[in-house]
């Protein structure tokens, strides 16, 4: 029980961070895709 009480804010934190995590990491290959590899992306090219 001590166990499945812990979890339940634990679960909510960890959801948290996913989201945090997912966000950025988006954010980083969003911004490297455009810096990298626009051609690939299919954007053109921003960065000279």
């Amino acid at each position: 029980m001590k166990k499945g009480v812990i979890a339940l804010p634990d679960l909510e934190n960890v959801q948290h961070d996913l989201l945090l995590i997912i966000a950025t990491s988006l954010a980083i290959l969003f911004a490297t895709g455009l810096a990298g590899s626009p051609s690939r992306a299919g954007v053109p090219v921003i960065f000279p």
